[in-house]
């Protein structure tokens, strides 16, 4: 993650995962992941190297929940209340940053990570290498586990080897 948008980026994932977030939400768009889209439904979101990934569109999926209080913030997996409805795990895109997120929100955490990794990585539609390269935090909050909490645990297949 770039060094000057973690801090907005931890900031926006406060917002989005407290529980001030229950409410109406909207769905965007038509497509559905599992009919994947078509080829020039893509977007570019950031990468490590500064390049940027083209992923598929996942804006215009009907899963895809958004907030006219809270523009440019996507939630791609666990709902708009993510602590209540009792998800495994939360994956947001912050646009500001054009970066995703990944809480962890229940144990046990080795589980719920890879099952959070295959569902952003079919979301997207990128290989294991392409998603080393996605510019995303993956944390574990403090209720779920103290040891790993506060830090950025990145994807279990990349290197150097992320905790576990």
């Amino acid at each position: 993650m770039r060094h000057g948008s973690k801090p907005a980026l931890l900031a926006a994932l406060l917002l989005i995962g407290g529980a001030g977030l229950c409410g109406a939400a909207e769905n965007k768009g038509g497509g559905t992941p599992d009919k994947g889209g078509k080829p020039e439904d893509k977007i570019t979101v950031a990468s490590k190297d500064g390049q940027g990934l083209s992923v598929k569109n996942f804006k215009l999926y009907r899963t895809t929940l958004t907030r006219d209080t809270m523009p440019g913030r996507f939630i791609l997996a666990g709902g708009l209340n993510p602590h209540g409805s009792g998800a495994a795990y939360s994956i947001f895109y912050i646009e500001p940053q054009k970066a995703f997120a990944v809480l962890i929100l229940r144990k046990p955490v080795a589980l719920m990570r890879e099952r959070a990794e295959r569902d952003l990585m079919d979301k997207l539609g990128l290989a294991k290498d392409q998603m080393c390269k996605l510019d995303c935090y993956v944390q574990v909050p403090a209720d779920v586990d103290t040891e790993q909490m506060a830090q950025n645990l990145g994807f279990t297949f990349c290197t150097p080897p992320a905790a576990k």
